[in-house]
């Protein structure tokens, strides 16, 4: 069993041991994830999403199951490419820790300083896919034992989580100009027209940018 970038902290274990428990999932208060396309190399971003009314989550765990043949983008230094959404306040002051195991990989991240996680419709974090470039038909893969926490008070069990993974479509293209990725007031979409975090996998992607949508191809 591999084990990466793990932090001890006994207000983690406590949360997530905690014995009350409450089921989350209702019309206003789930967790998401919206249909994935990969790219002509077997690429592509794997975003959650969370909507919620709860004001005090400051930890949460989950448990990603791959199709065979997938596994996440790792850096220079071995590490899950993950990136929180810290835009306008989401998420602040969080750590993640990974371990993989027969499988699944655990996705866990909490709060030292109880900084909490926003309430609303945001997407919480990103990491990145690789997958069979061969790949001829949808996949299925899901989010399960998904769990966030507040504080040490309980956790709040969500519902198991299925998505797609499509295979790479020529015709995503078509239309789809082609511009730089820039920073400051730009703000990126998937083709469901969900805000994403900036990309840095090749792909089709809907960007506006001055008040101007436009379906983008980013190389």
């Amino acid at each position: 069993m591999k084990i990466r970038n793990i932090i001890a902290s006994a207000a983690l274990a406590i949360a997530l041991a905690a014995p009350a428990q409450v089921s989350a999932n209702d019309a206003d208060n789930y967790v998401y994830v919206p249909q994935i396309t990969l790219n002509d190399k077997g690429e592509s971003m794997l975003v959650v999403f969370l909507d919620t009314y709860v004001t005090e989550f400051n930890t949460m765990m989950m448990d990603l199951y791959l199709p065979e043949g997938f596994s996440l983008q790792t850096d220079a230094s071995g590490q899950y490419k993950f990136i929180w959404n810290t835009e306008d306040g989401t998420v602040t002051n969080h750590s993640f820790t990974t371990s993989e195991k027969d499988g699944y990989i655990t996705l866990l991240a909490y709060s030292a300083t109880d900084d909490c996680i926003a309430q609303g419709n945001h997407w919480l974090f990103a990491v990145y896919l690789n997958g069979p470039e061969n790949l001829d038909a949808p996949v299925t893969a899901s989010l399960k034992n998904i769990r966030f926490s507040e504080g040490t008070v309980q956790n709040h069990v969500y519902d198991d989580v299925n998505f797609t993974i499509d295979p790479y479509d020529p015709m995503s293209g078509v239309g789809a100009v082609e511009i730089p990725v820039v920073d400051g007031d730009t703000r990126f979409y998937n083709l469901n027209g969900l805000a994403i975090p900036t990309p840095e996998i090749p792909g089709i992607y809907i960007v506006k940018q001055n008040g101007i949508a436009k379906k983008v191809l980013i190389k």
